[in-house]
């Protein structure tokens, strides 16, 4: 599951606000702030028939210009799942 972030928009032309490997809209978050970031449960984004069944990495990272990517707290909550 990859979320998209973005500070200052761009010519539409040039700076879509989805990719092809983003499942939701970029969010636009305000410049030079600390940003909470909450993703909700990463299963339901999935299909039922592809959804994995371990997280084997976790990847931040930024690019553009000049950006430097930092978490603070990262917290992973795991319980039973119904099919």
């Amino acid at each position: 599951m990859i979320f998209g972030f973005y500070s200052l928009p761009g010519p539409p032309e040039r700076y879509a606000q989805t990719c092809e490997s983003c499942r939701v809209p970029h969010m636009r978050l305000r410049e030079k702030s600390w940003y909470t970031f909450d993703s909700g449960n990463l299963l339901a984004g999935f299909p039922a028939d592809l959804r994995p069944v371990a997280i084997s990495r976790i990847r931040f990272y930024a690019s553009g210009h000049e950006y430097d990517t930092r978490v603070s707290r990262l917290e992973l909550t795991a319980g039973n799942v119904n099919p």
